[in-house]
């Protein structure tokens, strides 16, 4: 379970963007946050991830406080974070980047898995180049990919993407091994302070 306790985070500049937040996330659910542009979705995505440092409150995984532990602590506890844009990195193949985010030559029969449950064809994609022709959706999906190959050694991968598309976080909540909730913006409306919701 992922729990967070009151947590709450400002920018240097001041303002709060999250308040006291309290949330528990089970195991098996999806997380759909929502809310205007400004109020504070993509922050708390860093805030779990380790990108960003809560100016109070805590964060748990599992029972266990990981407010701490930077981004590669977590990363190694089974929590990751996949940008809105991914990058494209030029001369690699699709196998190289896996392997580089599981940190070894991975069998064809693992790299199939990987790719399998991002719905990619492993024999279609992993030889294929990271460049132009592959399109933002293939990108998103070999993205996740390599990080729950990073994640392989934990029972579980925690991913928190912002900016996918509804057609994604419905594929993810069918087939990646994430935990979701669906949350409204009337649940989560006190977590965020008022002037940034109605920004």
């Amino acid at each position: 379970m992922l729990k967070l306790s009151k947590l709450t985070w400002q920018p240097p500049e001041g303002g709060q963007i999250i308040k006291g937040m309290d949330l528990a996330i089970p195991d098996g659910k999806l997380v759909v946050l929502t809310g205007p542009n400004g109020g504070g979705k993509t922050t708390l995505a860093k805030l779990i991830a380790g990108l960003e440092t809560p100016t109070s409150g805590q964060i748990f995984l599992d029972g266990k406080d990981i407010t701490p532990l930077d981004v590669t602590q977590r990363a190694r506890c089974g929590v990751s974070y996949a940008f809105q844009t991914p990058v494209r990195f030029k001369g690699l193949t699709v196998r190289d980047l896996v392997e580089l985010a599981a940190g070894g030559a991975l069998s064809e029969a693992t790299l199939c898995e990987l790719l399998g449950k991002v719905g990619l064809c492993a024999r279609e994609y992993m030889d294929r180049e990271i460049n132009a022709s592959l399109s933002g959706g293939e990108i998103k999906r070999i993205e996740i990919a390599t990080v729950r190959a990073s994640c392989c050694s934990t029972s579980r991968k925690q991913v928190l993407t912002c900016g996918a598309s509804p057609g994604l976080s419905t594929f993810f909540a069918t087939y990646a091994a994430i935990w979701t909730v669906r949350l409204s913006l009337f649940h989560i409306r006190n977590a965020f302070s008022p002037s940034r919701m109605k920004s």
